[in-house]
């Protein structure tokens, strides 16, 4: 895996992975780096979201501007408790 990367699996139709298929052949690559490209071409600005899932976003920026988050370490410890 190349540093920075992260791996994210998705579900598509047989009819959309088809078309990924082919736009990747016309592009010389694969079904995946199509996918890549077409959401690195998305631009934020682009993303609209309603006035609740905007007042969302910026509340849990705004938490995190405040320290209010959980590590990833301690939610597995509370993960674990829970099993208990």
């Amino acid at each position: 895996m190349l540093l920075g990367m992260v791996t994210m699996n998705i579900q598509v139709d047989e009819a959309l992975f088809e078309r990924l298929r082919e736009l990747a052949t016309r592009t010389g690559g694969t079904a995946e780096q199509a996918v890549t490209d077409l959401l690195a071409s998305i631009s934020t600005a682009e993303i609209i979201l309603d006035d609740e899932q905007d007042a969302a976003v910026a509340e849990g920026f705004a938490q995190l501007d405040r320290g209010e988050f959980v590590t990833e370490a301690d939610l597995m410890k509370k993960i674990k408790a829970l099993g208990r």
